[in-house]
């Protein structure tokens, strides 16, 4: 449940943190519906009385020139699309645009080469629908590798342990949230008395991600509490994994999450969609992992599928792929698995609950 205040606000917090102007004109593919166009694209827009445009849905082949033809000074991301849309073949064309800034989430490794490659500036935020953008990568500071930046905004905001005791600079704790004015979070979940409850324990609101902060206040995103993966005692964050896997050159996008084992709490499984043309085994990609994520990170099950289902804010859904079990996947601890063949004799596990990141 969201208020008429909490729009009017998050707009004002959006033009501050991104450093928008009233000549923008704001880009946005994603469905009205979501957050990202009503209340980060046109709302703001409304505040400024600048332009907002809001596409049909996401095209990777149409983007650029739909850019281009709404003169779009501002665009944003979110999931793979920033990686979709860097795995397209350099052209020509790729700085013919007006765009001088894009904002979203995850910010990859490679961000200072989208940059120079298509001229201009990536910014990192945070945010849920339940308190809008609160964490900003400020606009006249050097983007720092891994943070989405500092608090901002009317909220105060504390990292804390699984007890709810806050948690020191350089420890990761879950992020919890309170105003610091009326109307600025969620009113609630309609008709859920009980969950608006149990996320405002403690007159906090626990958004379930998990962050660790360094002693001068930036913030680094770790991963979901639902979303990481716990394999033989250690806790592997799932964004860290697929943020290694998707800088190979011949992966477009992947998705990583835990399955149930009857050797260990859960193993590590990764679902990738490949390049057109490429000819990477599921043994060259765990290989490739090998060399540059921990020993405990690196996935056992592989499995390369044409697309991954999404919703149409183009966010993984990961239950469906877990639903479908690791039967079919290449498992590296298999003996003498031939390529192609069928890699795991035991039966599909339940998968394990998973809820869609708030990032």
């Amino acid at each position: 449940m969201i208020s008429h205040r909490y729009v009017l606000r998050q707009a004002e917090c959006i033009v501050d943190g991104l450093g928008l102007r009233a000549d923008d004109v704001l880009y946005c593919p994603y469905p009205m519906f979501h957050m990202e166009s009503a209340i980060m694209t046109v709302a703001p827009a409304l505040v400024l009385r600048a332009v907002a445009d809001i596409g049909e849905r996401f095209s990777v082949s149409r983007y650029w020139d739909e850019v281009r033809a709404l003169q779009a000074t501002v665009f944003d991301f979110m999931g793979a699309t920033l990686t979709m849309l860097w795995k397209q073949p350099p052209s020509a064309l790729d700085r013919s645009h007006r765009a001088r800034l894009g904002w979203g989430v995850p910010m990859p490794e490679w961000a200072p080469q989208f940059e120079q490659r298509f001229g201009c500036r990536l910014v990192e935020l945070y945010g849920s629908t339940e308190m809008g953008a609160i964490i900003f990568t400020p606009p006249d500071a050097p983007r720092r590798q891994g943070s989405c930046g500092k608090p901002s905004g009317p909220r105060k905001v504390q990292r804390q342990d699984a007890d709810g005791f806050a948690v020191p600079p350089g420890t990761p704790g879950e992020l919890v949230v309170r105003a610091t004015e009326p109307s600025v979070l969620t009113d609630g979940y309609w008709a859920m008395p009980e969950a608006t409850v149990a996320a405002f324990r403690n007159q906090w609101f626990h958004t379930g991600d998990i962050l660790k902060a360094h002693a001068d206040g930036w913030l680094y995103f770790i991963g979901r509490r639902k979303d990481m993966v716990r394999r033989r005692g250690e806790n592997i964050s799932a964004a860290e994994v697929e943020m290694v896997i998707e800088s190979h050159p011949e992966i477009l996008e992947c998705a990583v999450f835990g399955m149930l084992s009857a050797m260990t709490e859960e193993e590590v499984m990764v679902c990738a969609v490949r390049r057109a043309g490429s000819q990477l085994s599921e043994s060259a990609l765990a290989g490739w992992c090998q060399t540059r994520m921990a020993r405990f990170m690196v996935p056992r099950y592989v499995q390369f599928l044409p697309v991954l289902p999404k919703t149409p804010t183009a966010k993984v859904e990961k239950f469906r792929l877990q639903q479908q079990g690791f039967a079919a996947a290449w498992d590296r601890e298999a003996p003498r698995q031939p390529h192609g063949a069928p890699p795991c004799a035991m039966s599909p596990s339940k998968p394990r609950g998973w809820s869609a990141s708030s990032r």
